[in-house]
């Protein structure tokens, strides 16, 4: 070989070996930056890329307390403070966590209204058949559980199917109530009257019933607190027995309550006319101007800090 094909041979050897160790460098250059970055070297722990998150806002509109009392409205948490709500139709409506003190809802439609926890104390809800040909719906279905209900005035009131467990009915007026079906679940009833209540499938369990003043009840509850009854003979109908009512002044005619439990009763004035108490508790019952006549039984009776006819308290049988 002449030295002239010697020449070209070693730079052609020479070409080739740059030309490799260019694609060499520039292979290593690749893979580094696209095979571990942003690691800070090969077989070092990467960082995970963080994954996108959607976040969805929900908008929700502002109650309208002024909004026109309507079905299906929503006045909850408004402050409805004697408001005249005469004859509204409310079926429907949310009035949930409302403060309806001293409202005037008389002849008001509220059926199947959410009352969940809405303050009614003072406040008309009576609904008088009179008014109408087919009666009125009033506040039948109406969920009021948990609802302040003191000292209404539910007079005649069509509390049919109505909610009112946990309900404070605390003095509230139900005389002629329509309570069919209502559950009165742990309600505290304290000192309303339920005179002439119609209360058949009413649920009053563990309900508070002290100083409940009643009469002409009809019908028949599905279930009652622990040592309560419902009275009926013909003679004498319809009075809630158990401790701690107010039978004051009423008359009681040949019932047969032998084992009765009227601790802390009042009955103040009562005739007590040829009723069989065998074995009742008489524990801090105040007879205080009672009268036991025509041969009332009174054998085995619990006589424990009672107030007698006389007004004198003993622990001894009333002479």
């Amino acid at each position: 070989m002449d030295n002239l094909s010697t020449f070209i041979l070693l730079q052609s050897v020479s070409r080739n070996k740059a030309a490799n160790e260019k694609a060499e460098t520039h292979e290593k250059t690749r893979f580094t930056s696209s095979s571990i970055s942003p690691c800070v070297a090969l077989f070092a722990a990467c960082t995970p890329a963080p994954v996108p998150t959607t976040t969805t806002t929900t908008t929700v509109a502002p109650v309208d307390c002024t909004a026109t009392p309507a079905p299906s409205v929503n006045l909850s948490g408004c402050d409805l403070t004697e408001a005249n709500l005469i004859g509204a139709n409310l079926t429907g409506a949310n009035l949930s966590g409302a403060n309806l003190t001293d409202a005037d809802l008389f002849v008001a439609n509220l059926t199947d209204a959410n009352l969940t926890g809405a303050t009614l104390d003072y406040a008309t809800l009576g609904c008088f058949d009179d008014f109408f040909d087919s009666g009125c719906e009033g506040l039948t279905r109406a969920n009021l559980t948990n609802a302040s209900l003191r000292d209404a005035n539910l007079t005649s009131a069509n509390l049919t199917g109505a909610n009112l467990t946990g309900a404070n009915l605390r003095q509230a007026n139900l005389t002629s109530a329509n309570l069919t079906s209502a559950n009165l679940t742990g309600a505290n009833l304290t000192g309303a009257n339920l005179r002439d209540a119609n209360l058949p499938g009413a649920n009053f369990t563990s309900a508070t019933l002290a100083g409940v003043r009643s009469g002409g009840i009809t019908g028949t509850p599905t279930a009652l607190p622990t040592d309560y009854q419902i009275t009926g003979n013909g003679y004498t109908d319809g009075y809630l027995i158990g401790p701690g009512v107010n039978l004051t002044g009423v008359n009681l005619a040949y019932l047969n309550l032998t084992g009765v439990n009227l601790t802390d009763a009042n009955l103040t004035g009562a005739r007590i006319f040829g009723v069989n108490l065998t074995g009742a508790n008489l524990t801090n019952t105040n007879l205080t101007g009672a009268s036991f006549e025509n041969g009332s039984v009174l054998t085995g009776v619990i006589w424990s800090n009672t107030t007698c006819p006389n007004g004198v308290v003993q622990s001894t049988p009333c002479a």
